[in-house]
């Protein structure tokens, strides 16, 4: 049963886990999220190392990836590395283009709202609290500075699509709908 469970059924997909091979090790994997909680498994075949956390908070992903980055530098990992990112200043007019909701596959409404000089986030695998988005450019945001982008607009100036990534889910595009 455990090699039908790590044995690629459809897409990425196990029965039940995520499967992922960056190079040459098979991780498998599986988040997932109710009200008040978030939680994340992820494992490594070849060496037996894995970790798994279970937060009773809605914004515990964020405290989650950097738990995991911690863990992959500490362990070699080839996967969940720590991104050490560079914030700068934009200025409030152009922030303020980006506020609005977004339409994305396979994700509940996003929206983006601007204030006092912010940009803010708030999507459900996120939980409900808004997250800051912290610049890295006039059109690269991520929520928090050691994670992979969260968002990236494209389409040069217009600020009507969007791009998230998640450590297992492939980039997700959204229309920007109002």
């Amino acid at each position: 049963m455990v090699r039908q469970m790590l044995t690629r059924q459809k897409d990425n997909w196990g029965l039940g886990f995520g499967l992922e091979t960056p190079g040459h090790t098979l991780r498998f994997g599986h988040d997932g999220a109710n009200e008040g909680f978030r939680g994340d498994l992820e494992a490594y075949t070849e060496s037996g190392q894995g970790t798994g956390h279970h937060d009773q908070f809605d914004s515990g992903n964020q405290l989650a990836s950097e738990f995991l980055g911690a863990v992959a530098k500490e362990y070699n990992w080839p996967d969940f590395q720590p991104i050490e990112r560079s914030v700068t200043k934009i200025a409030p007019a152009v922030l303020a283009t980006y506020a609005g909701t977004y339409d994305a596959p396979g994700l509940s409404k996003v929206t983006v709202t601007a204030k006092d000089g912010k940009l803010y986030l708030q999507v459900d695998p996120f939980g409900p609290a808004p997250l800051e988005l912290l610049p890295e450019s006039d059109t690269s945001f991520s929520v928090c500075p050691l994670t992979s982008p969260c968002l990236s607009y494209s389409e040069g100036r217009k600020r009507d699509s969007h791009q998230t990534h998640h450590h297992r889910r492939p980039d997700v595009r959204g229309k920007k709908v109002r």
